[in-house]
């Protein structure tokens, strides 16, 4: 394409095709559009086509039946992907801890409106094996555990946004009569539940 300072004009004029745009005006070569009708384009026009002719033959409420499904499908899946997601403490949440003694440690996980409670436990839960493993211990055990919720009302409408806290002691093996989690097992688990690499 080249801009053209010529007489201003517009169309096809042999091999040639003029123009204009907000830049001015302009020239480029001619091109004839290419449909090669191979084998899976006819497929997926026939398909195309066979949809669209049983969308026309459907009455109106059943128009807006399969309309309302498809509304909240993409819904759920936009507010699913707006859940605070595994990741250090910022400010859509996350989590974060504090070291109170050698093998001791207090875990936050805090989600934003989007994130269930359940979500937010899990992800507190994740984050003591990963410290664990991260200090060469392979198992932990709760002390103490703390889950809250905070509500918040914007013009009317109230949202929850969850909030886990753990305390949680590690160990260098599993200690003899108390309830512990095997780090690494515990680790893959949830990691696999939520699909985090």
């Amino acid at each position: 394409m080249a801009k053209f300072l010529g007489i201003p004009s517009s169309g096809a004029q042999g091999g040639q095709v003029f123009s204009r745009n907000r830049f001015g005006q302009y020239t480029r070569t001619r091109a004839v559009p290419v449909n090669p009708n191979t084998p899976k384009q006819r497929e997926a026009r026939a398909s195309l086509a066979c949809c669209a002719a049983a969308w026309r033959e459907l009455i109106a409420s059943r128009k807006l039946k399969i309309l309302t499904l498809i509304l909240f499908v993409v819904t759920a899946t936009f507010l699913s992907g707006c859940a605070t997601p595994y990741k250090p403490s910022g400010f859509r949440g996350g989590y974060r801890e504090i070291q109170l003694a050698p093998a001791v440690y207090r875990i936050t996980f805090r989600g934003n409106q989007y994130t269930s409670s359940e979500r937010a436990q899990d992800f507190a839960m994740l984050r003591a094996p990963e410290l664990a493993l991260q200090h060469g211990f392979t198992h932990f055990a709760i002390i103490d555990e703390q889950s809250s919720e905070t509500a918040y009302i914007i013009d009317g409408v109230t949202t929850y946004k969850p909030k886990t806290g753990l305390l949680v002691q590690f160990f260098k093996a599993k200690p003899d009569g108390d309830f512990a989690f095997n780090a690494a097992f515990l680790q893959q688990s949830i990691k696999q539940t939520y699909g985090i690499e």
